[in-house]
């Protein structure tokens, strides 16, 4: 059963892969994306110096990928979400965000919103 998985998996790969290929799309970004994505690079990093937190949370409820997908989805809507890291196994959330956007108290309702409940928290 796993190998017919990720059998089909590679097979969709390939797939896509060879629709962008004969629509022409390329591959490799262009000069201007490159420069466009290094200023937004830099932008973060003067950014992080003050407000970019991380917090762990221990989330119950949590059984399988659809239930971490469920959360992160939740989070993304969020201004000032950057990311989050989820064990499925033991609860353990780390989230990152933008401190001057979004508190961790906006943070847990959502993911209370999505279903779970947070048990704990620990900077």
């Amino acid at each position: 059963m796993k190998n017919k998985l990720i059998f089909a998996q590679i097979f969709v790969i390939l797939c896509l892969t060879s629709n962008l290929l004969s629509m022409g799309e390329k591959l490799a970004p262009d000069s201007q994306t490159l420069q466009n994505s290094n200023l937004e690079t830099q932008e973060v990093q003067s950014n992080e110096k003050n407000t970019i937190k991380e917090d762990t949370l221990l989330v119950t409820g949590i059984s399988c990928g659809s239930c971490s997908h469920s959360i992160k989805t939740n989070l993304k809507k969020l201004d000032g979400f950057i990311s989050c890291d989820i064990n499925i196994e033991t609860g353990k959330t780390i989230c990152t965000y933008d401190s001057s956007k979004l508190t961790i108290s906006t943070i847990k309702s959502e993911i209370d919103k999505a279903g779970f409940t947070v048990t704990s928290t620990s900077k």
